[in-house]
């Protein structure tokens, strides 16, 4: 997975560079190269950013999910206001910082996620719970589920059925 990580994302960090000395005289090169490499950067999000939360954690995939997420929206709504600091005058140096900041952005993320990345199923994720569904006798037909994961059977639960599982 991280070879097709990678391409996913120096790719798109080449064609960034490439498009920062393009300029506007080149505007047909600037948006086939802009396009080639936002394309590539859409097809890493199959191959990896919805796959992995489910690799690494299945129980918890929907908070992993919802984590990285929410972290990953940060560069969203902080990077307009950097490219109007970065671009006070709109010449093309200055938007071409913006581009290598953009290319540095994907090779951080690409060494990043070479280094620390893993497909594993994670320890914290893989501890069991102990579900257990108790009849009520007073309820007929009706079953609570509930999650105990330290409580047992005792006398003075009004409960006389307890079937438990680890999950």
């Amino acid at each position: 997975m991280g070879s097709y990580k990678n391409r996913c994302q120096l790719v798109p960090a080449a064609l960034l560079i490439c498009v920062s000395y393009a300029g506007r005289e080149h505007s047909a090169l600037t948006m086939t190269l802009l396009t080639i490499g936002i394309a590539l950067t859409g097809v890493q999000y199959g191959g990896g950013l919805y796959l992995s939360p489910g690799d690494i954690a299945p129980r918890y995939a929907g908070v992993v999910y919802g984590i990285s997420n929410t972290v990953a929206t940060l560069p969203g709504f902080l990077s307009p206001m950097a490219i109007g600091y970065l671009t006070v005058d709109q010449t093309q140096e200055q938007w071409r910082y913006v581009f290598f900041i953009a290319a540095a952005v994907y090779v951080f993320g690409s060494t990043f996620f070479n280094i620390f990345a893993s497909a594993s199923l994670q320890p914290w994720a893989s501890a069991p719970i102990e579900m257990c569904i108790e009849k009520d006798p007073s309820v007929d037909g009706d079953v609570e589920l509930a999650n105990f994961p330290q409580e047992k059977h005792s006398e003075d639960k009004p409960y006389t059925d307890i079937n438990c599982t680890r999950m």
